[in-house]
């Protein structure tokens, strides 16, 4: 589903499938709650969707949730690199 959401088919039911994405990864997720790969696959999906938004609101509920995901997987895998949360750019 995410390869099918692009700019270019957003007026063409993108929304549907930034829903249907974000379903299929949770379900994936309860599914497997024990595998670190799928909480960082469902933290990227959602930040992939949802980049604009963290950036107006960046203590807001979706960035909470994606923070709440890579922290369970740095709990599930600690060394793992791509659980680390993105540090801000300095200005």
């Amino acid at each position: 589903y995410r390869r099918a959401v692009s700019y270019k088919y957003v007026a063409e039911g993108g929304e549907r499938f930034i829903r249907l994405s974000e379903q299929a990864m949770q379900r994936a997720v309860n599914l497997r709650p024990n595998d670190a790969a799928l909480h960082i696959e469902l933290a990227d999906l959602l930040y992939y969707f949802h980049r604009q938004d963290l950036e107006q609101q960046p203590n807001g509920a979706m960035a909470r949730r994606i923070r709440r995901e890579l922290e369970t997987a740095l709990k599930l895998d600690p060394g793992n690199e791509r659980a680390e949360p993105p540090q801000p750019v300095a200005a």
